[in-house]
């Protein structure tokens, strides 16, 4: 339904920024919204049913996560299956989009990065050197002899802001700034993204 509704919204828009009104609807929006809303086409039968099937799938694989009852072995084949059909259909909503993958369109459409992934390789290579002390440190700091997801939120920043200090004054500061500005998003670990 979130889908549909989404398309209906999409498109109702693209028709009132045609309309006599529409260049006090594109001041209100801004100038990317309305551009983005004003080139904006009806989902085909195949899109919308792609969307349909891509919610399907991401619910269907986070049943999986939640199951205790599973062994590894046993929950990687179903999740796995799972998956394979996930990025098969993300990448058939993808091309239908113009992008060559679903890694493609959803840098830049779902996540809006600020940075190409040139810029993201780039920064890579400047904290490989750094990152198995990182990680050592992080690794022995208590956080990984529970579960991961069996942390509350809460929790999860008590620990960042007990260990970011000690790994590094640049940890804490990025820690402060990503805390101080709202930059984390923990309730969706289990999500497929």
């Amino acid at each position: 339904m979130l889908t549909q509704a989404s398309d209906t919204l999409r498109s109702a828009v693209s028709s009132a920024l045609d309309s006599g009104a529409g260049a006090e609807l594109a001041e209100y929006l801004g100038e990317e919204a309305a551009r983005d809303l004003a080139d904006y086409e009806d989902m085909t039968d195949r899109e919308a049913e792609l969307w349909n099937r891509e919610t399907e799938l991401v619910l269907e694989y986070n049943s999986f996560i939640d199951r205790s009852d599973l062994s590894v072995s046993t929950l990687n084949k179903r999740a796995g299956k799972v998956f394979l059909e996930l990025i098969s259909v993300r990448n058939e909503l993808a091309e239908l989009q113009g992008y060559d993958s679903y890694a493609e369109y959803a840098y830049e459409q779902v996540y809006a990065r600020d940075y190409t992934p040139e810029d993201a390789a780039a920064l890579c290579e400047k904290i490989k050197p750094y990152a198995r002390d990182y990680y050592a440190d992080c690794y022995y700091c208590g956080a990984f002899s529970r579960q991961f997801g069996s942390f509350s939120a809460g929790e999860l920043m008590d620990l960042l802001r007990t260990w970011a200090p000690r790994i590094s004054l640049q940890a804490a500061q990025a820690q402060q700034y990503m805390e101080d500005h709202g930059l984390y998003m923990l309730e969706s670990g289990r999500i497929i993204s």
